[in-house]
């Protein structure tokens, strides 16, 4: 499982995680890679990425992203996706946030606290907010 963040600064980014129902924290630390849009701004982001390890099948987790120096961000929720040839994942595909009717994130959070949805792809545009 891979969590992907972004920020203004070229921070050190570290994903904590953790089975849910235990207290032990485990880090994985993250690649940092500029991005610098194509607008005549020229706005420079740090994409983050640091990868899970040794998940349990189908268990539920807890993650935060950030370091010890800039904060942490709040805690999200998971499922360790499923192993073996019965599994058939529910996946959401969206490609426009909707910044003048913007109904797809409301919509995407509502059914992933259901928990109706195993994956969500995001095929679009990703702003700088």
């Amino acid at each position: 499982m891979v969590a992907t963040w972004t920020t203004f600064q070229n921070t050190k980014g570290v994903v904590q995680y953790n089975l849910q129902g235990t207290s032990l924290w485990k880090d994985a630390n993250a690649t940092v890679t500029l991005f610098t849009d194509g607008g005549t701004e020229k706005r420079q982001l740090f994409i983050h990425r640091a990868t899970m390890t040794n998940l349990k099948p189908a268990k539920f987790y807890n993650y935060r992203v950030g370091n010890e120096d800039a904060g942490w961000s709040a805690i999200f929720s998971y499922r360790a996706p499923i192993t073996g040839p019965d599994w058939s994942p529910v996946v959401a595909i969206y490609g426009d946030l909707g910044n003048v009717n913007g109904r797809s994130i409301g919509r995407l959070q509502t059914e992933a606290e259901m928990r109706s949805i195993d994956a969500v792809f995001h095929v679009g545009e990703s702003p700088v907010l």
